[in-house]
């Protein structure tokens, strides 16, 4: 044997043979990405409801409308009687309506769906006729039947049909058996980057949910899913939406937004957005703002309470808002969603599902799910915020 190195002199830190220093490495290891999935965490606690097929179905409905407007560019002078509106399917003979913006309430007496047209006798009250100009709010007030009258024909609203569809999600992790005994810093690697696919899948779950689109794919040999999310069902459903115009958040224009968001639903409703829009209703709203504890129980995560007449808004901010959608915000009323899997496939953490005859580990976490959302307009959105001051 040839005869060792030797050291001479002094014995620092850099003579240390390679390798031969016991590290100090924490036994553990940080992610990178944190908690960042509030409305995936919130589901867990919402309605969870089986379906039987990938495509799942439901019906709205709503109470027969009680708003339409004169649709003539040019108006009608204080004796016309027969008036076009956006919608007349919505009244019936003898229903009081009233032009808002003048105070005249006028009787109809006749009504062509056809047409959208509407007969009445004109200042059928102590208001006087006046012009009428277009786009008049025409409010159906009531009906007034005469003495000894006759069952009036029946008007009933449709419900419409709403869909979407589960997708299949899937995150394995795969080790032979010799590098699953090995040991490491920070625990079993196995373990370790199972736990981390669980925390990536919970993020991919967060971000479909939010943005994504309904589609079935059936180009390939075997059909595949995406289930649509939030953004799209409440943009597609005409949802209460408030356009920053590329300006800081006011005051102002949130309390309006709140106004029409609160008209409907629940009057405690829950907002999802980036950490910018959280920080802007900060800085203007401090005196109306409350951080709940109890409420980390009740969801999992933490809120800032935001308080108005219209209503109580739970703020939560999530780090799915960021690059493109930075600027954008989700409120939603959590009794109008409905978490949905299919029968038998909620999510699970399938192990050791490798062929027998291979030495390799394979876990796998899987699931077949989709989301539900009713009547967008008790929801809505916050869009197109930036850091620029409003002027």
């Amino acid at each position: 044997m040839a005869d060792p190195e030797t050291i001479r002199g002094t014995f620092g830190t850099n003579q240390f043979e390679s390798g031969i220093k016991k590290l100090d490495v924490r036994d553990f290891i940080f992610q990178l990405q944190p908690e960042e999935a509030p409305f995936t965490t919130l589901l867990q606690r919402i309605r969870k409801e089986p379906t039987v097929d990938v495509e799942f179905s439901w019906f709205e409905d709503d109470l027969l409308g009680k708003y339409t407007a004169i649709n003539n560019a040019t108006g009608y002078n204080t004796s016309a009687t027969t008036l076009k509106v956006d919608r007349a399917d919505i009244f019936i003979v003898n229903d009081i309506v009233k032009n808002t913006r003048t105070g005249e309430v006028m009787l109809i007496t006749a009504i062509d769906t056809t047409n959208n047209t509407i007969t009445v006798t004109r200042a059928w009250g102590v208001t006087a006729a006046a012009a009428i100009n277009d786009d008049d709010p025409i409010f159906r007030l009531g009906n007034a039947q005469a003495e000894g009258w006759s069952a009036p024909g029946s008007v009933i609203t449709k419900k419409v049909k709403k869909s979407n569809y589960i997708q299949i999600f899937s995150k394995t992790v795969e080790f032979t058996t010799t590098a699953a005994a090995i040991a490491t810093y920070g625990g079993k690697r196995r373990d370790y980057e199972r736990k981390k696919k669980g925390v990536e899948l919970k993020r991919d779950l967060e971000s479909q949910f939010l943005f994504g689109e309904p589609k079935l794919d059936t180009s390939g040999p075997q059909p595949r899913y995406q289930t649509g999310g939030l953004l799209y069902f409440l943009q597609q459903g005409n949802a209460p939406a408030l356009n920053a115009n590329g300006k800081k958040l006011t005051k102002s224009a949130f309390d309006l937004f709140m106004r029409e968001l609160f008209t409907y639903g629940s009057s405690e409703k829950i907002l999802i957005a980036s950490p910018m829009i959280i920080g802007q209703i900060n800085e203007w709203a401090e005196g109306s703002i409350v951080s709940d504890p109890k409420e980390y129980s009740k969801w999992g995560f933490k809120f800032q309470t935001y308080y108005n007449t219209y209503g109580t808004i739970n703020m939560a901010p999530s780090r799915q808002f960021i690059g493109p959608y930075a600027g954008y915000g989700i409120v939603i009323d959590p009794k109008e969603i409905v978490y949905r899997y299919l029968e038998g496939n909620d999510f699970t953490l399938a192990l050791d599902i490798q062929p027998k005859d291979t030495h390799v580990l394979r876990d796998e976490y899987h699931g077949q799910v989709g989301l539900e959302v009713h009547h967008a307009v008790q929801h809505g959105y916050i869009y197109n915020v930036t850091d620029t001051p409003a002027t």
